[in-house]
């Protein structure tokens, strides 16, 4: 079974250049299941029903989320339509509409997928239980559904690589993969644990390579230097873009991962 998983997609920018990626990557690589992070998929804040359709009409198979995959005014009823394959973080613990998890199936395959928060420098933690309890919770959840021998694919969103990487140890042979996001810098650290598990503590981002992680450079950098908050949120739109993903390769045998590609390409518009 093979898995092409894409970082955050960010915005406008970072959906075309998946567009554009998508089909060649499809042809050369053959994944059975295509996936993303849709936190930012709308503008940068949360997905919208327009934007997850667009998606999946290009061959998406499910998506997870975030941090902000519940700020979107369409959050509450994207996350309750079971048309839609996404997940918000099963460790959600206030308001959480929609699935921590669910078992996705495609040509008599399948492989469940879930998506964790980290507590560690993440705003509004208050809004978080700890992931790794969590984590627990999830496993003996599809133990209960029958599906402990099953694949599965677990997008841990969190920003310190400390806490990522204890996660994998945490979890070394008892997901098929556990792959980082939401700091949307690719990191270099991809490989698969004698255990079976495949690792990476961040995909990356789709969105404007000449940007700070998806924003506008200017208003960023006025928010670091005069600390101006009021400029709002801008996303970077123009340039050439990049597109981050992971490509892993379990064996439905066992649902242990035998290999973990790390992807990166340029998109020119």
């Amino acid at each position: 079974m093979k898995i092409l998983f894409f970082g955050d997609v960010f915005g406008r920018p970072g959906r075309e250049a998946v567009s554009k990626i998508l089909p060649m990557w499809q042809k050369k690589y053959q994944p059975d299941f295509v996936g993303m992070n849709a936190e930012n998929l709308a503008h940068g804040k949360g997905a919208t029903s327009k934007t997850l359709k667009e998606m999946m009409d290009l061959g998406f198979d499910f998506f997870t989320g975030g941090n902000h995959i519940f700020e979107n005014q369409e959050a509450a009823e994207i996350l309750a339509n079971e048309n839609f394959p996404i997940v918000r973080p099963f460790n959600c613990i206030n308001n959480c509409l929609g699935r921590g998890w669910r078992n996705i199936k495609k040509n008599d395959k399948q492989l469940v997928v879930a998506c964790l928060m980290g507590q560690v420098f993440i705003n509004n933690v208050e809004n978080i239980s700890n992931p790794f309890f969590a984590a627990q919770d999830f496993l003996s959840e599809i133990q209960q559904a029958g599906l402990g021998k099953a694949a599965t694919f677990l997008d841990f969103h969190a920003e310190a690589t400390s806490e990522k990487v204890g996660m994998s140890h945490f979890l070394d042979g008892k997901v098929s993969a556990l792959v980082g996001t939401h700091t949307h810098v690719q990191t270099a650290d991809e490989g698969v644990s004698p255990l079976g598990t495949a690792y990476i503590s961040d995909v990356g981002m789709c969105g404007i390579k000449n940007s700070v992680i998806g924003l506008d450079t200017e208003v960023a950098l006025n928010r670091f230097l005069n600390k101006e908050e009021n400029l709002g949120f801008k996303i970077a739109e123009d340039g050439e873009a990049r597109v981050n993903a992971v490509l892993i390769e379990v064996d439905e045998n066992d649902a242990k991962s035998k290999k973990i590609t790390r992807l990166q390409e340029n998109v020119s518009f």
